[in-house]
């Protein structure tokens, strides 16, 4: 087990794989995007899934925001149609519970804000 993806499920046919990461630092995520962008892609054609969504958990909105605007300019190039990035703040509200709200969905072809 190489850890990737964490998860995978079959949806509309297809096997789509989803990979979580915290981010608590946007600005050192650009290496990292990269190692995770070429995992994804090798097990989306490698490892039997037709795709990957790497879910990228921020803290605050300013960091989601912070993440979108690095892959408008930076990231975008390289991705494969098989990686698709989501982006969303983990919401915890006054009684601790947890949920992921997202904020941006992104692939080669389209940056969808939520």
């Amino acid at each position: 087990h190489r850890g990737c993806p964490d998860c995978a499920v079959k949806r509309n046919g297809e096997n789509v794989g989803f990979e979580v990461k915290l981010v608590s630092q946007p600005r050192m995520m650009g290496h990292r995007v990269r190692e995770l962008v070429h995992q994804a892609h090798f097990e989306s054609t490698e490892g039997g899934l037709d795709s990957v969504t790497i879910v990228l958990v921020t803290e605050s909105e300013s960091d989601a925001m912070e993440l979108t605007n690095r892959w408008l300019s930076k990231w975008r190039i390289d991705l494969p149609t098989t990686v698709t990035f989501l982006v969303g703040v983990l919401d915890v509200d006054e009684s601790e519970d947890r949920r992921f709200v997202p904020f941006v969905k992104m692939s080669l072809s389209e940056t969808n804000i939520m």
